[in-house]
């Protein structure tokens, strides 16, 4: 039993130095990141598929539902390849989304706290764009 709440005391510990991390991150990022979030709006202005795409990264779409949406829409870069890719850059080359999860045999993509700390979808719906 003891040991069970020094666990717990640990775990405890341990999410209130993550939550300080994130925070102090959040906070360079909103200090220090403006020419990132000015090269990622101006990427994302361009390209709708790419928008559109990380708009619909909401943690509960799946990329066949982005698949099927962007076909519907007939947007340009709508394949389901040109998504793969778009999917990627937005993870790997801007660090926007992420994989989550799994469902039905397709990823599920969440919005990452870098995508929060530089207010992207704000911006963006600010700007007037949607989905």
């Amino acid at each position: 039993m003891a040991e069970s709440l020094e666990l717990l005391a640990e775990i405890a510990a341990m999410r209130n130095q993550l939550d300080d991390v994130s925070a102090m991150t959040a906070a360079l990022l909103r200090a220090n990141g403006e020419e990132l979030s000015e090269a990622i709006l101006d990427y994302l202005s361009k390209d709708e598929a790419a928008r559109i795409i990380f708009l619909m990264c909401d943690g509960a779409t799946t990329q066949a539902t982005i698949v099927a949406g962007l076909g519907a829409r007939k947007i340009k870069g709508g394949s389901a390849a040109q998504i793969t890719r778009k999917l990627e850059k937005l993870a790997k080359d801007y660090h926007l989304i992420a994989p989550d999860h799994r469902r039905a045999g397709s990823k599920v993509y969440r919005r990452t706290q870098i995508a929060t700390a530089l207010s992207i979808e704000r911006k963006l719906l600010k700007a007037g764009f949607t989905l």
